[in-house]
């Protein structure tokens, strides 16, 4: 990757060549609340003879790049809280532009074409910028979309790195990853330690949890949605160094057209690499691992006319891991995503449009590993998919929304192995085909009513050769609000296709995904819930309750041997079900800023095969969680933030005992485990608080940012996995000890970002 990295650099700067050349001003203001003068963050800021927008950030201050030979502007303000505000400004001006809203009685309810928010968190979804994303970098000083979202009431991880999310008390593998709107297969680069998501070429990331729209669906538990970067807003080029990448992106216009482009690169491999290369004559020399990751994202948006648009984008991500021991195990890996979408948006007028989405994705892996025996195994998923949406918002006063989708999926699973003297592995090539179709339709209100309620149908059909299974999904949002109360009550069916093999207990790119066939059929999700909300003051206090069933949910035999050409010998099937409670508190008082949640729940099995055909509890069966996160910004250029959690331990499955055998001449002794019930052994639990510091400063030019941070403060040894040894005290009698094994201690990092501005 070493000179398509610095071609790109070229590239990247003839185009920026071309971008400066023109005269630009900057005109910059702030938006604030009539009457109490509070500043009003995530208020939509529109210049429509531009062609650009953006929104305000925590102190309500929004900025723009404007030609410098403009003599008048024309500037729209929105917000769901406030008035809408048009005004005309008069150029040049100097200093901030004021403009005050007017807070409106009652909020809008209505889903419709929705403006960006710089942050929205509530029970049922949290929604982040770019811009609040980076606000919140912890740990290693990296902004990562998914480590900010792990912190949701609901959402529950295991370990420090946190690889897999589960929500609530469904399995990780019932999460769905939208890249503009097209399925992304692993979001994760190794265990986990960051996402696949370069900060600086989104525009925003939301998590769904429940009052799931209509339009999405292939999943049981939650959808997580990352819209990628389209807009230049401030900054043409933009970058930063860390502890474990480095990134750099490039965005403009011309015209019509803004167009966008990011980079990111992992180097530990270009300090292991000639470490083991320095010492591997060495006597007894134990290599580093060789491990890197690469990430490039794109998007092209052009507006065609008044009423078309077109967008153009790609995504691509590459791990590559190099163990090497001879003394124990060797792994050779390689896994990566690449997606590609094509979105067209006509829209008839301000409250009607149509939207077409086509898209491609694919993943990759490959893994090579040496234990003894010569292992390889590789599975290819790809996936072409399409989607219309008719969305009108001024429909007999309600807002309806209606389409059809079809997927098709392929998915490729070989495994091959070598004779090493004692036994020979099969090979096998596995080759499965799915087919998705199907179409929705919801309607609701559109008023800024106190009552507010939105009812569909998603409708969806599998096949392929020798299966077929047709699905009616009911969903359904009500509620009742006024602007400092919010009761809301809904209801989601879900059904997913696709089932996951995790061959190590918890989450890696060995994961193997299945389609549903004939005796693995879809797993379906049933989720019913109750939340409240209410404003007292300066303090927003969030409560809910959720209570959810699912059927075919699947979980490996006793004694699975992972990979096969019939998933079904290794899985078994049944029902799940699961039920909680979530409390949320948020405050902003001054300069501090409070976030605290936390999250009671339950999930159980019941796979009439396993477990001699009694319920059982699930790894993901987390009881307990929270979260705790605090912002202080004590000067003008400082903010401080702290981020603390807490989960039960996970349950897993030991031993109860052993069986000893004498085998060989002379005689020595064989241990071989003997197991009862399945997960019987809950993990420690796991805290951990992350401290960091930023040092931001602006000016006309751009924007930097120095971050120090400390990962783990008071080095907790949270456990990641467990294995097992065989001790004999001195009473002659053999046991089984249980060591577990933590990765992370406490860390301390620093890290450095720009923003140029034309």
């Amino acid at each position: 990757m070493r000179y398509p990295f610095f071609i790109l650099l070229s590239v990247l700067f003839l185009f920026s060549q071309k971008s400066i050349s023109q005269s630009y001003s900057i005109f910059q203001g702030v938006v604030i609340e009539n009457g109490s003068g509070d500043k009003v963050e995530g208020a939509y800021v529109a210049l429509q003879s531009l062609k650009k927008s953006t929104i305000t950030n925590r102190e309500g201050i929004f900025q723009f790049s404007i030609p410098a030979n403009l003599d008048t502007l024309t500037v729209t303000v929105t917000h769901v809280a406030y008035k809408s505000k048009v005004l005309k400004v008069g150029l040049p001006f100097e200093g901030l532009l004021n403009i005050k809203l007017i807070p409106n009685e009652t909020e809008l309810k209505a889903v419709t074409v929705e403006a960006g928010v710089s942050e929205r968190k509530t029970l049922s979804e949290t929604k982040l910028s770019r811009e609040r994303i980076k606000e919140l970098a912890m740990g290693f000083g990296e902004a990562d979309p998914l480590a900010t979202l792990r912190g949701s009431p609901g959402v529950v991880t295991v370990g420090d790195l946190g690889g897999a999310w589960y929500v609530r008390g469904g399995h990780y593998s019932q999460n769905a990853v939208l890249w503009d709107g097209v399925p992304l297969i692993n979001p994760q680069h190794l265990l986990g330690i960051l996402s696949v998501f370069n900060p600086d070429a989104i525009e925003s990331v939301s998590l769904r949890k429940d009052g799931f729209p209509v339009s999405i669906g292939g999943s049981l538990s939650s959808f997580l949605e990352v819209e990628g970067r389209s807009s230049p807003d401030k900054a043409w080029l933009e970058g930063g160094v860390g502890l474990l990448s480095s990134r750099l992106s490039f965005s403009g216009e011309k015209g019509d057209t803004q167009y966008s482009l990011g980079v990111r690169r992992s180097y530990y491999d270009a300090i292991s690499k000639p470490y083991n290369s320095m010492y591997e004559d060495k006597e007894g020399f134990d290599p580093l691992p060789e491990y890197s990751f690469t990430d490039i994202n794109g998007k092209v948006k052009h507006k065609w006319n008044e009423r078309l648009t077109q967008e153009l984008g790609f995504f691509l991500s590459y791990d590559d891991l190099d163990l090497k021991n001879e003394n124990s195990i060797s792994i050779d890996s390689k896994w990566g995503n690449a997606v590609l979408s094509n979105k067209f948006e006509y829209d008839f007028s301000e409250k009607e449009r149509l939207t077409l989405l086509t898209g491609y994705s694919a993943y990759r892996l490959r893994a090579d590993v040496d234990n003894g025996a010569e292992l390889a195994g590789e599975q290819e998923i790809d996936l072409l998919t399409g989607k219309a949406t008719y969305q009108n918002a001024g429909f007999l006063g309600m807002a309806i929304k209606a389409g059809a989708f079809a997927t098709q999926y392929g998915f490729e699973t070989e495994k091959g192995g070598k004779d090493n003297g004692d036994f020979n592995l099969r090979d096998f090539v596995s080759t499965d085909r799915l087919g998705e179709y199907g179409a929705f339709f919801s309607l609701g209100n559109s008023g800024s009513e106190p009552f507010f309620w939105n009812a569909g149908l998603r409708s969806v059909y599998y096949a392929n050769d020798s299966f077929g299974s047709f699905h009616v999904l009911p969903r359904l949002l009500a509620g009742f609000g006024k602007k400092k109360y919010k009761l809301r009550l809904s209801y989601d069916e879900t059904v997913q296709a696709r089932h996951m093999v995790s061959l190590l207990g918890f989450s890696m790119p060995t994961d193997i995904w299945y389609p549903a066939q004939e005796n693995l059929p879809p797993s379906v999700s049933r989720q019913l819930t109750l939340s409240g909300s209410y404003k007292l003051g300066f303090v927003d206090f969030d409560a809910g309750v959720f209570a959810k069933k699912q059927k075919n949910i699947s979980d490996l035999r006793d004694g699975a041997q992972g990979l096969s050409a019939d998933p079904t010998q290794n899985l078994a099937v049944g029902n799940a079900e699961a039920f909680g409670l979530e409390v949320q508190v948020k405050a902003e008082l001054g300069k501090w800023r409070l976030e605290g949640n936390y999250t009671l729940s339950r999930a159980e099995y019941d796979i009439r095969e396993l477990n001699d055909g009694k319920p059982f509890a699930p790894p993901h069966d987390i009881r307990h969680s929270a979260n705790i996160q605090a912002s202080w910004r004590f000067a003008k250029k400082w903010t401080a933030n702290m981020f603390w959690y807490f989960s039960s331990g996970y349950l897993t499955t030991v031993p109860e005992g052993i069986s000893i055998f004498q085998v060989g001449v002379p005689a020595h002794p064989k241990f071989v485990p003997v197991y009862g019930q399945r997960y019987n052994y809950r993990m420690p639990d796991s805290h951990r608080m992350d401290l960091s510091v930023q040092y931001v400063r602006r000016g006309e030019k751009g924007k930097s940012v120095w971050s120090f941070g400390i990962h783990n403060l008071y080095n907790r040894a949270n456990p990641y996995f467990i294995f097992f040894g065989i001790d004999r005290p001195d009473d002659g009698h053999w046991s089984i000890s249980k060591k577990t094994k933590s990765l992370l201690p406490l860390i301390p990092s620093v890290s450095y970002s720009f923003e140029l501005y034309p």
